[in-house]
């Protein structure tokens, strides 16, 4: 891997930008300023849609926190992981769980943790009251 004489984009299969969404597959770092900064996502559309709130969301994985608009603090791991969440804030989503599937709606919910399997079906749930379900949304 080396960067290009322009030292723009490198010379792999993978693009980098600063400040802007990938119009397709690669590395995005999203610092929007003011409200919404810090943020970190890896993957094609990951938090896309992110432009307020406190920012310090991290999404690894195809769409992962897509539809983020004002949530903060979260993390998710997977393709898809957390792509419908909007408002929710200091959630963990591992796997591809949604963020709404399989009767659990955590679109606006906050400081929950969702460990899935590659399809988004919910392998344990603790909700925000630290409650812990095991094949079940409590």
């Amino acid at each position: 891997m080396a960067l290009k004489s322009d030292r723009n984009e490198l010379q792999t299969d993978i693009s980098f930008f600063m400040n802007e969404v990938a119009t397709r597959g690669g590395v995005v770092s999203i610092s929007t300023g003011g409200s919404g900064a810090a943020n970190i996502a890896i993957g094609d559309q990951a938090l896309s849609l992110n432009n307020s709130g406190a920012g310090h969301n991290i999404a690894i994985g195809q769409l992962a926190q897509y539809g983020v608009n004002s949530g903060q603090y979260n993390l998710t791991i997977g393709d898809r992981a957390g792509q419908n969440l909007t408002s929710g804030s200091y959630n963990v989503l591992l796997g591809a769980y949604s963020g709404n599937q399989n009767g659990l709606d955590l679109r606006t919910s906050s400081n929950n943790v969702v460990l899935s399997d590659g399809e988004g079906n919910v392998r344990k749930f603790i909700n925000s009251s630290g409650d812990v379900g095991i094949k079940t949304t409590i």
